[in-house]
Parts: C-alpha cells; structure tokens; sequence
C-alpha cells in the first residue's frame, strides 16, 4: 500500500491562519484532489467541523456548539442551523423585550428591515437593549406607549427606542444623562446609562437622545451592520 504522504498538520495550519476554509483550499493545502484524503485529515484532527453555505463548503477549527436559537460563532465567523447569517439585532431585542412583558406598558416591537446582524457580545448588548427598554417603561405612565423600531440607514443598524413618558430637558441630557456613577433614577434613568453609551461606543456605534418634557424621549442605538458574506470572503 502506497504510504500516506498528506499532512494532516497542513490543515490545522490553514484553518488557524483564515479560520475557515473551503474544500478546494483544503485539498490545495494537502497536495490532493480527493475529498476522502481531506475527510481522513480531519478525523485524524478530530476537532474539525464542516458546514455548507450558499454551494460551498467550509470547514472550520472548532465543533458547532449551536445554542437555543439554533446559531453559533468562532472566532467572529457565525452560522446558524437554518441557514440565517449570524445572531440578528432582532433577535436581541425580541430577548430583552420577552425579559419586560411583565411590566405596563408593554413594549410594541416594529421590524422594518428584518435579518439585521451585528457582532457584539450577545449578553452584554442583550443588557444595554434591555436597559434603556426598562428605562422607557419606567418613565411612562401605564396608560403610555413604549415603542420599539429596527430598521438599517445605509451601513449601521438603528434601534430606536421611544415612550411617551416625562421627557427630559436638553440641560439633563447635557449635564447629567451620560455622567458616570450617577443614577439619574427620577428621571427613569439608572446608573447604566453612561455603561450602556460605553459598550456601544466599543462596538464603533453610538447612542443618541432626544427628548422633549412632558412629550417623551427617544434613544437611537446605531451599531455597525455586519455583513456576513463580506467576512466569508475575507477569510475563506
């Protein structure tokens, strides 16, 4: 029998260096044409998962863990079980929104633009959502509105939060809103939402406020609009 000559290290090397790779480009990197070679390889590896996107496939450093939704990521690369592109802004704020339903008034979520996708840490922007959602509902009277709209302006993703509730002075916004470790409680607001503008601002986003008193207030979190296929391309 002819010795095997592929190094199955040329694939671990391959994948740490684009963190996904296509089967040709496997095949390239062992020096074959056959796809049985490339599927020996990887279960000498034996930590290497593959997954077929739009008539290609790919195989990536690291088994598919997929969580309740049905998604995953590695390494800033996302897919999902049903075939969407990365953990949506929708599904995010259908989270922190589902985490208020027992509160009055209940939050009206409206989607314009659907399948809207964001990198972020999910639990932490989870937070932010939900804190200024909370924040909304507590500044409102119960016969009030909370309102909720997602919708993409040219390369950002815009969630904009809006109640009819007190409304703060543009003075407030200025001198107090976004002052670190200062609850600003009578006015709805808590200590979270210098920490909340901070981790947008991580993000390359960024939060804006209007408000008017007596009428009500609007936040606006625009995040940078991830685009999926862009980093395939990237590192595939």
């Amino acid at each position: 029998m002819r010795p095997e000559r592929c190094d199955a290290a040329a694939v671990a090397t391959l994948l740490h260096r684009q963190r996904i790779a296509t089967m040709d480009e496997l095949k390239a990197a062992l020096g074959t044409s056959v796809d049985m070679t490339v599927f020996r390889k990887l279960r000498v590896l034996g930590y290497h998962s593959s997954y077929s996107h739009r008539g290609r496939f790919y195989t990536l450093a690291e088994v598919a863990a997929f969580d309740a939704d049905g998604l995953w990521s590695y390494r800033d690369v996302h897919f999902s079980r049903v075939g969407s592109l990365v953990k949506t802004i929708e599904q995010l704020v259908r989270q922190a929104v589902a985490s208020k339903s027992a509160f009055e008034p209940k939050p009206v979520l409206e989607i314009l633009d659907p399948d809207l996708a964001v990198l972020a840490n999910e639990a932490r922007l989870e937070r932010v959502l939900g804190h200024i959602v909370q924040n909304a509902i507590e500044a409102t009277p119960r016969d009030g509105k909370v309102m909720i709209r997602i919708a993409k302006h040219e390369e950002s993703v815009v969630v904009e939060i809006t109640d009819t509730g007190q409304g703060m002075s543009e003075e407030f916004i200025r001198e107090r809103l976004f002052k670190p470790f200062e609850s600003t409680k009578s006015a709805g607001m808590g200590i979270g939402v210098f920490e909340s503008r901070e981790y947008v601002h991580e993000l390359g986003g960024r939060i804006e406020v209007t408000s008017r008193l007596s009428i009500g207030t609007t936040f606006r979190v625009i995040l940078p609009l991830h685009n999926y296929n862009q980093i395939v391309e990237q590192v595939a």
